[in-house]
């Protein structure tokens, strides 16, 4: 996602490479993006509170005439559930909301033909050590998976989550972190 800083000073060197006094050099632009997620993370540079957002950039209001609202959800069909989610992400959850959320707190999560419900952690070395509970937990020998990099190895490492080497075993769970494939 783009910060506000980065979106005021994309639109100076667009337009004076355009030799254009219009914003962006007179280009359209077409914007998309959800602000109810994570703001962007301000890599290499400090990051500016009063512009963390594109929305707060200086050149916003002269860039962005029109604005569409997204408002049809299409990845669930429980409309109560789409309810709490969108009470969640707009910070409007009055009581109601909070009920339905605490009746399902501390609940069991059981497995579904023998997959572990996902866990969400803070810290990558909380996952680690459960991941590796778990691998030691499976029979069988581990089967070590090296990376093949290539092209820009230190720009791909820099922005690349996954580990440069895994170890599996056979009934290990994987979690893809990459849409797409390479293979068929």
């Amino acid at each position: 996602m783009v910060d506000g800083r980065m979106l005021d000073d994309l639109e100076e060197v667009v337009r004076s490479v355009r030799r254009c006094k219009h914003p962006f050099g007179g280009l359209q632009l077409v914007l998309t993006g959800d602000f109810h997620q994570l703001p962007p993370v301000a890599k290499g540079r400090q990051a500016t509170a009063e512009r963390r957002f594109a929305f707060e950039a200086d050149c916003w209001d002269t860039c962005i005439s029109t604005c569409l609202l997204l408002t049809k959800v299409y990845r669930q069909a429980d409309r109560e559930f789409v309810d709490i989610l969108s009470a969640v992400r707009s910070g409007r959850c009055g009581a109601s909301v909070l009920g339905k959320l605490k009746a399902h707190c501390g609940r069991p999560l059981g497995e579904v033909d023998s997959i572990l419900p996902t866990k969400l952690y803070t810290h990558t070395d909380d996952v680690d050590a459960i991941n590796s509970c778990h691998l030691a937990e499976l029979g069988g020998e581990a089967v070590r998976f090296v990376a093949q990099d290539t092209g820009n190895t230190d720009a791909l490492k820099s922005a690349c989550h996954a580990k440069p080497v895994v170890e599996l075993k056979a009934g290990a769970q994987v979690m893809l972190t990459r849409n797409g494939f390479l293979w068929p």
